[in-house]
């Protein structure tokens, strides 16, 4: 699995996230019907028919047949009922099984196309990792003038592109965001890794805290960039991109602002699990090193 699924199936655990990529935020088109399964995905309006007909669903024999399984050899979308319970319906179940053929009247099958799943959030029903950042930071009503999807064409490695889309919609596993989702974290304290007593926190981790404040004036100074406070992640890359700065400098300057992001996220992770504290002076140098190399990957290229 690539990073940057693992990403999203590890967050849509989350509420906020799980409105746009759970399960309730894909349906499928039926072409065979042999992908599918009839009780579980959502085949009608937007809920799997397990849960459309519960009662029928506890009697079924077959809980994960497939659409192609369930349905008729005649491909019209009748529902052959012969042998599918448990025990002989009486009256009122019949009904219920005539709702339920209804709704399945107009499935066809088509035996030469492969079922699709889409994604409800789009109108061609195709999922879009730009798109569903968009609806993400929309989600959280941000006061932003910025498209936080323009981190996928910054020239470094895909790693580190999920990683700044990840930081972007503030996904990043810090130990306050991995607390308040209940992971028990008693083996460490909830704190800023670096030199204040604060709760660990995305905006203060990277952008709010002292030392880091210092880190990023030598980074903007290196640049010959004047360095301005800002609130958050949303803020911060407004601000790298809205710099007056040559064009074609401005796609370097964009790798070390990321390079700069992931070299404070190692040094965290480093400092939180080995104990290894990060001197100012060598958090900019590997930054500058990590920044050289990008670029003269990007410069190859091209």
């Amino acid at each position: 699995m690539s990073v940057v699924w693992r990403g999203i199936v590890e967050n849509a655990k989350d509420e906020k996230v799980s409105k746009w990529v759970g399960p309730e935020a894909f349906f499928w088109k039926i072409g065979n019907g042999k992908s599918t399964l009839f009780w579980w995905d959502i085949l009608c309006e937007d809920r799997p028919l397990k849960t459309v007909f519960p009662r029928l669903f506890h009697l079924a024999k077959n809980k994960v047949s497939t659409v192609a399984e369930s349905l008729s050899n005649s491909g019209t979308g009748f529902v052959n009922w012969d042998g599918w319970f448990f025990r002989t319906l009486l009256d009122r179940k019949k009904e219920t099984c005539k709702s339920l053929a209804d709704r399945m009247i107009g499935t066809i099958l088509i035996s030469d196309k492969e079922d699709r799943s889409c994604w409800s959030n789009d109108k061609l029903g195709v999922f879009s990792v730009k798109k569903c950042s968009k609806l993400l930071i929309l989600e959280d009503e941000s006061d932003i003038n910025f498209d936080c999807g323009k981190v996928w064409n910054i020239k470094v490695p895909p790693r580190v592109r999920s990683f700044l889309w990840m930081l972007a919609i503030n996904r990043i596993s810090t130990e306050d965001f991995l607390a308040k989702r209940g992971v028990n974290l008693q083996h460490l304290s909830i704190v800023c890794p670096w030199y204040e007593r604060v709760p660990e926190y995305t905006p203060h981790l990277f952008f709010k805290c002292r030392f880091i404040e210092r880190f990023w004036e030598n980074i903007f100074n290196w640049w010959d960039i004047e360095w301005k406070r800002v609130d958050g992640v949303v803020d911060f890359f407004a601000l790298c991109y809205n710099v007056k700065i040559e064009v074609i400098k401005k796609s370097l300057w964009l790798i070390s602002c990321a390079a700069a992001c992931w070299t404070i996220w190692i040094a965290r992770n480093g400092l939180v699990f080995e104990g290894r504290r990060v001197k100012m002076e060598n958090l900019v140098f590997q930054t500058k090193m990590r920044a050289l190399l990008w670029i003269r990957s990007a410069l190859m290229n091209l």
